[in-house]
């Protein structure tokens, strides 16, 4: 059964701050246009296979994105993934 996936706006806001950031760092639009969609893929890819990543924590797990770690906590009784926060893995 497909799972809904909720964004925190935290985590959407860690997206717009590394656009921002990126953008300073006179990335291409189209660049940062491809980062941003690659991101929102694959969260939403958690919509069929949820629990494929590490756990890092009791029902918290850790999908990675190139260099950014994406957050996100399973409840398997309500079929949701939610997403909390994307951190850059510096």
């Amino acid at each position: 059964m497909k799972y809904q996936v909720e964004i925190l706006p935290e985590a959407h806001s860690d997206i717009e701050n590394f656009m921002i950031f990126l953008s300073k760092q006179f990335i291409s639009k189209e660049l940062l246009f491809k980062l941003r969609n690659l991101l929102y893929s694959k969260i939403y890819s958690l919509e069929y296979f949820p629990e494929i990543f590490m756990e890092v924590h009791i029902d918290h797990r850790r999908l990675l994105v190139q260099k950014y770690s994406i957050f996100y906590k399973v409840n398997n009784k309500n079929k949701t993934v939610i997403i909390y926060r994307i951190l850059h893995q510096a």
